[in-house]
């Protein structure tokens, strides 16, 4: 911090404040040792000295084209840098971060604050996205991943906040079920496996995504989702149509390709005419499938249940264009 550099710390620290009749510092011993309580001026600073600071060493070894000027007209004295090797190749300890445990009260964010500084400081936030992204929330249907038979029938609706990349799930109530539905997942920021937070990219129809050791699977969004994430297609490749398109051609065989492009645009695709290795592709995402669908004009293709790959047992109603 900026301020007055006393060349002896241990008899500053030592001394008393002053008093009423005098304004120098005096020793608890009743002595003055002025000495002792002289601080660092410019004529004791040059380059090639070393000064003392808080009882470590310091060693000047070269300053700025302003100070040396400053020197020269001032003083008349020439300073030359004095070339230093550092040894880049010291690796520093690092101290640990403690993790942060689930039920903790704060945020990981709060927690890390108070573990790096001295002075505990507020998280920042993006007020910017907070308030584009106002109000806007995805939403999806989903399955838990298990083998338990009683939990393979329960549905959850699972909500992603786009202001704050916030998660929460709910499950609706179902009749008969013996599982009281209700909040099943506070609203939090949460992290994948890897330790790398969630964020809207990696929420889509088909993805699987986990929360503190429960494996969802994402089989349904409503229209808003699907229009916002259509509508931000270069944050969700399973939605953007060119994407969607590339990876087909790369899946079929050359003249398949040439057949797709020269038949269909990027907007009318005839699913009719994908070839298996191109379904095996879309299988394995259900979102392709939807947004396929939905870029065919209207009255232009119906699939039924079952025909969109594995996951499609979860939809009972016909979907057409």
């Amino acid at each position: 911090k900026k301020g007055k550099l006393a060349k002896d710390i241990d008899t500053l620290v030592r001394t008393d404040a002053p008093t009423t009749h005098t304004t120098q510092l005096i020793d608890r011993s009743g002595k003055v040792d002025p000495e002792t309580l002289r601080y660092y001026s410019e004529t004791d600073l040059a380059v090639g000295k070393e000064i003392l600071v808080n009882g470590i060493t310091f060693l000047i070894y070269g300053c700025d084209a302003y100070t040396r000027d400053y020197y020269k007209r001032v003083y008349g004295l020439e300073f030359k840098d004095i070339p230093v090797n550092f040894e880049h190749t010291v690796v520093r300890p690092q101290v640990a971060i403690p993790p942060h445990y689930p039920g903790h009260p704060g945020t990981e964010e709060d927690s890390l604050g108070s573990f790096i500084y001295l002075t505990p400081k507020v998280p920042k936030k993006n007020w910017n996205r907070m308030m584009e992204y106002d109000q806007k929330v995805f939403r999806f249907m989903a399955r838990l991943e298990t083998d338990r038979v009683e939990d393979q029938d329960r549905v959850f609706v699972v909500k992603y906040h786009l202001a704050d990349d916030t998660i929460g799930v709910f499950e609706p109530p179902a009749r008969n079920s013996g599982i009281v539905g209700g909040k099943f997942l506070e609203r939090a920021r949460l992290k994948k496996a890897d330790g790398v937070w969630y964020l809207q990219s990696d929420f889509f129809v088909g993805a699987r995504v986990q929360f503190h050791n429960h494996k969802f699977v994402l089989f349904q969004a409503d229209e808003y989702t699907l229009q916002l994430m259509e509508e931000e297609s270069h944050l969700h490749p399973m939605s953007d149509i060119e994407y969607i398109l590339q990876q087909l051609k790369a899946s079929l065989a050359g003249g398949q390709k040439a057949d797709l492009e020269s038949r269909f645009s990027a907007v009318s695709i005839c699913l009719a005419h994908i070839r298996r290795p191109a379904q095996v592709f879309c299988s394995r995402r259900g979102g392709i499938w939807i947004r396929l669908v939905r870029g065919l004009p209207e009255g232009a293709f119906r699939v039924r249940a079952g025909a969109a790959g594995p996951g499609a047992h979860h939809h009972h109603a016909q979907v057409s264009r």
